[in-house]
């Protein structure tokens, strides 16, 4: 089925709606107009049906340009003016076979690529609209509707409107996707987007003097728009960031043809020509900043996707070395297993004991590591790891630990699990020779910024002061370990032995 007839007739029918909005803010003759949005949709045609969008895209050039000239001189009307209506349309139309052609050859498909592509377009553009603009007006100054006197104004009035038209439109219409579905945008994203469309209108109009008249409503206000404007350029897609110019350009349109705002100078040509300005850098400058925050913020999600990527690989390389430390160790504890049969010695099998359980201290923590966290360790799964050990080989001594289900570094955790190790050893040695039901107790808890660590047996208790001068292997472990972490340590022994000691959480 051939399309050509109805892509022509839809573009024919868009082209001169578009035309008619821009015919409302004209100056005289009508056809010079500070914003042509028409200019914008057809380069987009242009762009998107080719050759098949010529036939349309000067039919309704034609019929737009020779409605207000018709309209202005209906009981004269002459031939001339049909051939003002064909040269502006042949002007327009090469304007957009121009334009399409060097978008596409010169800065690509996707003009929003970068910034360079977009500033590319934006001057490349103004270029372009040398074209529709001078013979244009050309052909209404030979055609006698423009004098010699505003030539040079309505030539600058409609390359201005021609570039802020394609500025508007031709990327909304490049960003459009007909496939949306509001049903998919989140609930808060469509309420926050609903809100500042509001309050930019709000401000729009307050700023361009809409609830006050007089001389307050040429106070220049408009940059009060700004702050939201660059809040839809940081934070939503482009098409919001064009949505929201769009709203300021048609408010600023409106209220400087009523003759309010900060754009109007008495003469309305001079105020649509800073009108003009006003939307051309306001576009252009958004949009820049749009681009490179959706950049920056795409280039952070890469960056981010990189970085978990790695610590992804960084940690099973991590958790896979934990493990064979951990079989290293059981290697060994079972090579002492196997050597403590064959001692015979009672002080050197004690030895070997007590050096399986400190190895085992040891052991256990790599096993407590996990792929997502490989620097902290979850305190009450370790403590609970080691009292089992020790239950296993004594089973008359009730354990009853109370710890807290926290988590803590790495290097901390090594010392609560030796300096545990170390007690539990010497209670087992020293402690329960004459008890009939021995006992430890073992609480771990956070209080604000400390970590408390409490330990407490109910053997038969140590001297105090000759402990100070003589404590053993074990208890100078111990305190070697209270000291590297710049912790606190008291110790009594009232009934049985009683031990607390105070780490602080930055360690």
């Amino acid at each position: 089925m051939n399309q050509q007839p109805l892509i022509t007739i839809w573009i024919v029918m868009i082209y001169f709606l578009f035309g008619y909005i821009g015919h409302i803010v004209a100056i005289p003759p009508g056809i010079a107009t500070p914003v042509w949005p028409a200019s914008g949709f057809a380069l987009s045609m242009a762009l998107i049906f080719q050759r098949k969008a010529w036939l349309g895209i000067f039919i309704g050039a034609f019929l737009i340009t020779i409605e207000p000239i018709i309209n202005t001189d209906f009981a004269t009307i002459k031939l001339s003016i049909f051939w003002i209506g064909i040269s502006v349309s042949i002007g327009i139309l090469l304007q957009a076979i121009a334009g399409a052609w060097l978008i596409n050859r010169i800065i690509g498909k996707d003009i929003f690529h970068s910034v360079n592509s977009f500033l590319l377009f934006s001057s490349n553009i103004f270029f372009i609209c040398l074209i529709s603009s001078s013979i244009g007006v050309s052909a209404l100054y030979l055609g006698e509707f423009i004098s010699e006197k505003s030539f040079l104004e309505t030539w600058i009035t409609w390359l201005l409107g021609d570039t802020a038209g394609i500025l508007l439109i031709t990327p909304m219409v490049h960003l459009w996707n007909p496939t949306w579905n509001l049903r998919k945008i989140e609930f808060k994203l469509l309420f926050l987007l609903v809100l500042f469309y509001l309050i930019l209108t709000f401000i729009t109009l307050f700023s361009f003097g809409f609830f006050f008249a007089g001389k307050y409503s040429f106070y220049p206000l408009v940059y009060l728009s700004w702050p939201i404007l660059l809040l839809f350029a940081l934070n939503f897609e482009k098409i919001h960031t064009y949505l929201a110019i769009f709203i300021v350009s048609v408010v600023a349109v409106i209220m400087t043809v009523h003759k309010s705002g900060p754009f109007y100078v008495q003469n309305i040509n001079h105020s649509l020509l800073l009108l003009q300005s006003f939307i051309i850098v306001t576009t252009v400058t958004l949009i820049s900043i749009s681009i490179l925050s959706i950049q920056s913020r795409a280039f952070n999600t890469q960056l981010q996707n990189k970085v978990d990527e790695q610590t992804n690989a960084l940690s099973l390389m991590i958790n896979e070395l934990h493990h064979r430390v951990k079989n290293n160790f059981q290697f060994i504890l079972t090579f002492l297993s196997v050597q403590k049969e064959s001692i015979v010695d009672k002080n050197a099998l004690l030895v070997i004991e007590q050096t399986m359980k400190r190895i085992y201290s040891i052991s256990s923590l790599h096993d407590l590591f996990k792929v997502s966290d490989i620097d902290s360790v979850n305190i009450k799964t370790y403590i609970q790891g080691i009292i089992e050990t020790f239950v296993v080989q004594e089973k008359r001594i009730m354990y009853c630990p109370n710890i807290e289900d926290i988590v803590i570094k790495y290097d901390l955790s090594i010392a609560i699990g030796f300096i545990l190790n170390e007690l539990i050893i010497n209670s087992h040695k020293y402690a329960f020779d004459s008890i009939d039901k021995p006992s430890i107790h073992v609480d771990f808890y956070k209080e604000k910024d400390k970590f408390i660590f409490e330990y407490l047996d109910n053997g038969i208790g140590f001297e105090v002061d000759k402990h100070k001068n003589n404590h053993g292997l074990g208890f100078e472990l111990i305190y070697a370990y209270v000291h590297k972490n710049n912790a606190k340590i008291t110790l009594s022994s009232e009934s049985g032995t009683q031990l607390k000691i105070i780490f602080n959480e930055s360690v």
